[in-house]
């Protein structure tokens, strides 16, 4: 009924696809890329946990930085206005999310330093006190104090920085590369 038109072999549209990473997920609905507890119009609509987790699946397999996400729906299901603004809501959802995880790489790195940079200075602080070798009693209540929060301070710095520089960096890959997809739609 429906189907695509597939372009001849050497065309310039074929080319192109060819470089990009072809992702495709079938739907019963266009409601099952959202929320089912949202009413509101498919513009606002809070996207689906389940299709974000089955989109990240398949892309996990794919190698390329360019994608082509492709949704395929039943041919009875199909509305092309429809489709227009889910296609903007699914690029505005992927660009929001994906600025939102860089704004917190950013921020947790930064806040990973200082606080890395505040156990060093805590602990070169604590190893001046016990240079001084004195037995007043303020000294050795700082120094108490000072050097399990530098040791402290210096390791949490560290892991926050291997965390952000490991897990969430994949996370924020995934939302980068999505929020640069091209989104379609094709009938089964």
């Amino acid at each position: 009924m429906d189907q695509p038109n597939k372009p001849p072999e050497n065309s310039d549209r074929e080319k192109t696809i060819s470089k990009r990473d072809v992702v495709n997920i079938w739907l019963d609905s266009l409601d099952e890329l959202f929320s089912d507890f949202d009413p509101r119009s498919y513009l606002k609509r809070t996207v689906s946990d389940d299709f974000i987790a089955q989109v990240r699946k398949v892309v996990a397999d794919q190698q390329g930085k360019e994608m082509i996400l492709r949704l395929q729906l039943p041919a009875g299901t199909r509305n092309e206005q429809d489709e227009d603004i889910i296609a903007t809501r699914l690029q505005l959802y992927f660009k929001e999310k994906s600025g939102q995880l860089l704004k917190e790489r950013q921020n947790g790195i930064r806040n990973a330093v200082i606080l890395t940079i505040s156990g060093i200075a805590l602990m070169i602080f604590s190893s001046y006190i016990i240079f001084l070798n004195s037995e007043r009693y303020y000294l050795q209540l700082l120094l108490v104090l000072f050097e399990p929060g530098g040791w402290f301070c210096l390791w949490t710095g560290l892991d926050r920085l291997i965390d952000y520089s490991g897990r969430r960096r994949k996370e924020l890959d995934f939302y980068s590369r999505m929020a640069t997809a091209q989104i379609q739609f094709s009938t089964i």
